[in-house]
């Protein structure tokens, strides 16, 4: 006999994949151009995922048809395996849309430019860092 337990616990794993975390890429300061600046506010911003909503729905059809089908059975388990299909797909298409929380910080170049970044970090408003910059990749450093 299956256990439940197990196939939800594999379901919920597969359908955490679909979801990307937000990253920053780290670049040699030689490589790269450096500004001094200075944090001047910092806010939480919603980054949308972009994860692949056909790719989601798929595993959680595929995982919400193997869940339902252990219910019921008979016409009863026919019914519980469709369910969990429609289910787990609604469900992983939703998680592959969702919306990620990010810190937004906003810094003043020593040339009285501002910009606002998105990345991760552990800054404090007035601190003095430095941007590095390499393509279209500008980070954050202190």
């Amino acid at each position: 006999m299956k256990s439940p337990a197990l196939v939800l616990t594999l379901a919920l794993t597969a359908l955490a994949g679909c979801v990307e975390p937000v990253a920053t890429t780290a670049v040699p300061v030689t490589q790269a151009q450096t500004v001094n600046a200075t944090i001047i506010s910092v806010r939480q911003v919603a980054v949308p995922n972009t994860g692949n909503q056909v790719a989601g729905a798929v595993a959680g059809g595929l995982i919400g048809g193997l869940v339902g089908n252990q219910f019921g059975r008979g016409t009863g388990r026919d019914v519980a395996t469709v369910a969990g299909a429609a289910g787990g797909a609604a469900l992983g298409s939703a998680a592959a849309r969702s919306q990620s929380v990010a810190t937004e910080w906003t810094v003043r170049l020593d040339d009285g430019r501002t910009f606002a970044i998105v990345q991760n970090g552990n800054f404090s408003i007035g601190q003095r860092v430095r941007l590095v910059t390499q393509g279209n990749t500008t980070t954050i450093v202190a």
